[in-house]
């Protein structure tokens, strides 16, 4: 069975996406054993967005990802 979350989008103390703290949890949804990610999805913080933000958040989640696949694929 896989298993797939919903990530909470996370902001700094000044309302700014906190794309280090987004990679974090991808590191914590891998090491947990999740098979994927849904980062910009209609249950996340996705309406209140830009399209920048959601482009970057997206990217910034994708690339951490094939990072922890790619050291694993490694070892």
């Amino acid at each position: 069975m896989e298993a797939f979350v919903t990530m909470i989008t996370p902001y700094t103390k000044d309302g700014q996406v906190d794309y280090a703290t987004a990679e974090k949890y991808v590191d914590w949804y891998f090491d947990a054993g999740l098979d994927g990610i849904f980062a910009v999805c209609q249950s996340s913080e996705i309406f209140w967005l830009s399209l920048e933000e959601k482009v970057k958040l997206n990217s910034v989640v994708y690339n951490r990802a094939k990072e922890l696949e790619m050291e694993e694929c490694l070892q």
